[in-house]
Order: structure tokens, then C-alpha cells, then sequence
């Protein structure tokens, strides 16, 4: 018994440590991103006098067209039924990049109501939804349109900033973006907050540079997150099989004139069955005396 309570103790540690990982992974996350925008992941030596390396300032609205979209009626068969057109809601910033719809709209909703097709690279914040969905951020990975929970940003091609730094520096801003938010019960961003939202802007040189570390190191994260959740779940088998060893006399050292386990399980089954008798009878009888 000292054994398997030794043992257990261990995994329990290690488990515990290990249901740590999701929360530290967040934490190092945000600091990478906080890193990088401070400039710190790209040392390049700025020159004091020279604007050449400079980072600059720039409001979201002066490097992108940030719009939003519209839910056609529902019940209005014209605008749904047999649609061909992508028609996302705020869920879909769930994932990274938006590569499918749950719904389809017709092109007679585009041409009547205030939805419009948004091109693949076009940036979404969720702003307002339940729970962490507010704020995120997500890129359509295909042409859609989309509903009026989404804000869609369209970096303009060729300008001063590259569109996966503005995504990275919006995401970076998730809690910032959050806070931001009015409202009551359920607060909402708005597409004046979004516009005035400030970018730092080094140079597109150092953006991508910024936009390859910050993904090198996401990447290295997942990896050790997902080796966690691999460790977390081999804990558990191991729990199971140390039981197993255990019952079988594998923890520790057996005499050989020992009687195997199962036999002590069996004559401990027994011994408790032939005792109940004896043990009614004497309930019996003392119900008798009394």
C-alpha cells in the first residue's frame, strides 16, 4: 500500500504541474507579443539622427478600410435559399483563418441589404459576442460577407503596413480592445474604437521580420503545449497501471511461498461472506435481550 501511495503521490505532482501549462502558455504568448512591439524581438540599431529606421504612428483607419457587414431578414426565402455566397457570424474568429461558413446567403442579399463580399486576407474582429469571443481577431481565408457582429478590415496593398503585423498587433491588443468596450449587460466594441486604434510601424522590412519571429515562437509554444497535453494524458494511463501491477504483485519484491493475490482476494471474499451470517445471528439474539 506504501508503494502505490508513493507512486500516486508522484503522479499527482506531475499532474498538477502539468494543468499549469495552459495558463503559462497564454502568459508567454502575450509576452512575446508585448516583446515585439516594443521591438525588442528585432534589435536593428536605430539611428538617432536618420528617420531610416524609425517606428512610426499611424491610426488603423489611415492604413486600412474598416467596414462591417449586415444580417438580411430572416424568413426571407430570397435571400437565403440556394445561397452561393460565405455568410460568417462572430464564432468564426474562433479560428485563425476562416475557411468555411455555416451559412450561405444569395446574391440578391448582397444587392439589397448591407452585406458585401469582403476579399480573402481581410482581417475580423469580433466586436461583441459571449464569453472571450469579443475582441478576437481571425483572417478570411476565403471571399465572404459577413454579419454586423464583425468588424472587416481591409489593409490597403502597398501601403506602410503589412496586413499579418496589423493582425499580430491587433491580437496583441485583445484584453486592451475588451476593456474598450460600452455597453451594459453585453458590452460592444464599435467601428469608431477600431479606427482610432494606434499602430506602432517600423519599417515593412522589420514588420515581416517581427511577423517570421512571432510565428517561430507560436510555433514553439504549441509544441510544448501540445507535449504537455500528450504528458497529461499518459499520466493518467499510468495511474491505471500501477493499480493493475499492484493487484498482480509487481510493486514489490514476492516470496515465492507467498500466496498470489488473486488467492488473498478470494479467501477475503469468502472470509466477509461467512461473517454475515454470524453476524445477523448475534444482531438477533441481542435484540432478544434487550
Amino acid at each position: 500500500m506504501a508503494k502505490i501511495d508513493s507512486l500516486t503521490h508522484k503522479s499527482k505532482r506531475a499532474r498538477d504541474h502539468l494543468d499549469h501549462i495552459p495558463r503559462l502558455v497564454e502568459k508567454y504568448k502575450q509576452a512575446v507579443l508585448s516583446a515585439a512591439f516594443r521591438g525588442d524581438l528585432t534589435p536593428i540599431k536605430r539611428n538617432t539622427v536618420s528617420t531610416e529606421n524609425a517606428w512610426k504612428v499611424a491610426e488603423l483607419s489611415t492604413i486600412a478600410d474598416i467596414g462591417t457587414g449586415a444580417t438580411p431578414k430572416r424568413g426571407t426565402e430570397k435571400y437565403y435559399h440556394e445561397g452561393t455566397i460565405p455568410w460568417v457570424t462572430s464564432g468564426c474568429v474562433n479560428d485563425p483563418i476562416v475557411n468555411n461558413a455555416e451559412e450561405y446567403i444569395t446574391p440578391t442579399a448582397i444587392q439589397e441589404t448591407n452585406c458585401e463580399i469582403y476579399p480573402v486576407g481581410t482581417l475580423l474582429v469580433a466586436m461583441y459576442g459571449e464569453g472571450k469571443t469579443r475582441g478576437k481577431v481571425s483572417r478570411l481565408g476565403i471571399a465572404a460577407a459577413t454579419n454586423q457582429a464583425l468588424a472587416a478590415i481591409m489593409v490597403h496593398p502597398g501601403g506602410p503596413a503589412e496586413p499579418n503585423f496589423v493582425l499580430w498587433y491587433l491580437r496583441s491588443k485583445y484584453l486592451e480592445l475588451r476593456e474598450q468596450a460600452a455597453g451594459g449587460v453585453q458590452p460592444n466594441l464599435n467601428l469608431g474604437i477600431l479606427k482610432r486604434q494606434a499602430l506602432p510601424l517600423p519599417p515593412k522590412s522589420e514588420q515581416e521580420q517581427i511577423v517570421r519571429r512571432i510565428e517561430s515562437a507560436f510555433t514553439w509554444i504549441d509544441r510544448l503545449a501540445a507535449d504537455a497535453t500528450s504528458a497529461r494524458k499518459l499520466i493518467d494511463h499510468l495511474d491505471q497501471s500501477i493499480l493493475a501491477k499492484a493487484f498482480r504483485g509487481e510493486l514489490v519484491p514476492q516470496n515465492s511461498s507467498d500466496e498470489p493475490a488473486s488467492s488473498l482476494l478470494e479467501h477475503i471474499l469468502i472470509e466477509r461472506a461467512t461473517h454475515k451470517p454470524a453476524k445477523k445471528a448475534l444482531a438477533h439474539e441481542l435484540k432478544d435481550v434487550t
